[in-house]
């Protein structure tokens, strides 16, 4: 087991892996930190913006998790129509990022592009999508962990992550028993909208690495 700790898929496993992993955003405002890691959960994924807004509850979720001695994470949801708007959002998720003082030390869990606006995915063909994700992760400047979110038939039919860029880690949405992803570079896999922790229904995950 690696002892830097740093959650990089490169230089580091863990033996004890799958872990649980919960994602918050304001829907989850005033939950307890301290009582989500009494409740054996390993880490957590907050949402730390939303076009070019930081979410208001983002900063006290963050540093409520670290204090209590979670891993943490964060996500930026997109709405990006386009690669260029995706590195812009890129952009603004790195300033922010280093206005807050957020690096690989503070986020284990690392940092991940949320790509689920469907006006975009619907219209956009998989090189212009899988090109607006790689756009966003390449201005992501200080986190070794970077990747992107997406339903797993999304990011398994509408992309070309795995054939393209299959070193970048995935967090994969799948609400089944199984998760179609794990045999391929699969960091995460979201299975449930509906778990109970610390008095809120939250997403939950299993972290393999």
């Amino acid at each position: 087991m690696c002892k830097c700790n740093c959650g990089c898929p490169h230089c580091c496993s863990n033996s004890d892996a799958p872990h649980t992993v919960i994602d918050v955003s304001a829907w989850q405002e005033g939950i307890d930190m301290k009582q989500v890691k009494a409740e054996g959960v390993y880490g957590v994924i907050v949402k730390l913006g939303e076009n070019y807004h930081e979410t208001e509850t983002a900063r006290k979720q963050i540093f409520d998790a670290l204090d209590a001695g979670l891993k943490v994470g964060v996500y930026y949801y997109s709405h990006a129509m386009s690669i260029d708007e995706a590195k812009a959002e890129g952009e603004w998720f790195n300033n922010k990022l280093a206005e807050i003082g957020l690096v690989d030390y503070h986020l284990q869990l690392g940092a991940w592009f949320d790509c689920e606006h469907r006006p975009f995915l619907d219209n956009a063909s998989a090189q212009e999508i899988t090109d607006a994700i790689m756009a966003f992760i390449g201005e992501i400047k200080n986190i070794h962990c970077v990747g992107v979110y997406g339903s797993y038939s999304m990011l398994w039919d509408e992309t070309y992550m795995l054939s393209q860029h299959a070193d970048i880690p995935v967090w994969s949405a799948q609400y089944n028993d199984t998760d179609d992803y794990a045999p391929y570079h699969n960091k995460m896999w979201q299975f449930t909208d509906s778990y109970d922790c610390a008095g809120f229904k939250v997403d939950a995950n299993k972290l393999y690495y």
